[in-house]
């Protein structure tokens, strides 16, 4: 295929390469500057303003701050930083969620915030709205509230030539580990491929970096709806619907878990070392769709922990080559 998703990582036969490291993997957006409007029309306001990010949308890092004053203008006038102009400028990164806090008064009356525009690194503006009505207190100090927003987008890109393009659900975003997907354990949550691209119809590896946070009935991933299934069902490795073998996948620590099928034996790996090899003449499997952290046939048995790469091949892994892909991103995850 010619490219290198990380070093050394192998990449003949891939099929599908999800990463949330990348910033072309993981879609929240990166915003480099911002506009503030105020609703004020009646003389020269101002009042303060700050603008926050988070990742998990609870511990927050305050991105820029300055004077909203819309300098008897119009009713929505611009203020604030933009276009790479202004001391708050710069590259924050993909963060999810983002939010506007404080609003205390600069000169006596002054405008209530009505929203904010963050610009990202592409020129591309997101507006939310944080207040609409000018009835802002004639003296002393005057805080206009908090309003978040998720600005993070419902896909996760495929790296591949393929475009197997995940869509999330239910799940968030941390940039622990250089950048993960977390999932809750609840309420459907999942990455999910609908039509994977090319399918799988005979040989395969499928890779997982995940750490789960308990020993509950969960899945990894699980290709295909109905019988014809390859899954990692909590500890059990699933070929053709049928149970291959038992591997322990750890609940403290970041775990490398790698499935195949070469043809004629089924093979697992944790962490770059072999735990199953068992000889399979049935049928191939076929895998048409894909789902991570649930079952895809019931969506259900959601994981509760964290994914942060996914990848399919077309062929079965060597020994050597599964050692290489785990040896490549080991420190990644302080293995």
């Amino acid at each position: 295929m010619g490219n290198n998703y990380g070093p050394k990582i192998v990449t003949d036969g891939l099929t599908l390469c999800l990463d949330a490291s990348s910033s072309k993997s993981y879609p929240a957006r990166n915003f480099v500057s911002a506009k503030v409007y105020s609703v004020y029309s009646g003389g020269a306001r101002s009042a303060n303003y700050t603008v926050q990010y988070s990742d998990d949308n609870s511990s927050w890092t305050t991105a820029f701050s300055g004077v909203c004053s819309n300098e008897y203008t119009t009713p929505y006038s611009s203020c604030g930083i933009k276009n790479n102009s202004g001391a708050g400028d710069g590259s924050y990164g993909n963060h999810r969620y983002w939010r506007y806090v404080e609003g205390s008064a600069v000169i006596s009356h002054h405008p209530r915030v009505s929203r904010i525009i963050l610009t990202d690194i592409n020129g591309v503006d997101y507006a939310f709205k944080v207040y609409v009505a000018d009835n802002c207190s004639d003296s002393g100090t005057y805080i206009v509230g908090t309003v978040s927003v998720d600005v993070g987008g419902t896909t996760w890109t495929d790296l591949s030539e393929n475009g197997n393009t995940a869509t999330l659900y239910n799940t968030t975003y941390s940039s622990v580990n250089s950048g993960v997907i977390v999932f809750a354990g609840a309420s459907n949550g999942k990455a999910r491929i609908s039509s994977l691209t090319p399918n799988i119809t005979s040989t395969y590896t499928i890779t997982e970096w995940v750490k789960r946070n308990n020993t509950s009935y969960e899945f990894l991933w699980e290709g295909n709806t109905g019988g014809s299934k390859p899954a990692i069902e909590n500890n059990i490795f699933y070929h053709n619907n049928s149970n291959r073998g038992s591997l322990s996948v750890s609940t403290t620590e970041w775990t490398y878990v790698v499935a195949m099928f070469d043809g004629s034996s089924t093979r697992a790996y944790i962490n770059g070392a072999e735990v199953i090899n068992s000889a399979y003449a049935t049928a191939n499997p076929t895998v048409t769709s894909f789902t991570i952290g649930a079952r895809d046939s019931t969506n259900s048995y959601d994981l509760n922990g964290r994914i942060a790469a996914v990848c399919i091949y077309n062929r079965a892994l060597n020994a050597n080559e599964v050692k290489q892909n785990f040896s490549a991103q080991r420190d990644r995850f302080s293995l």
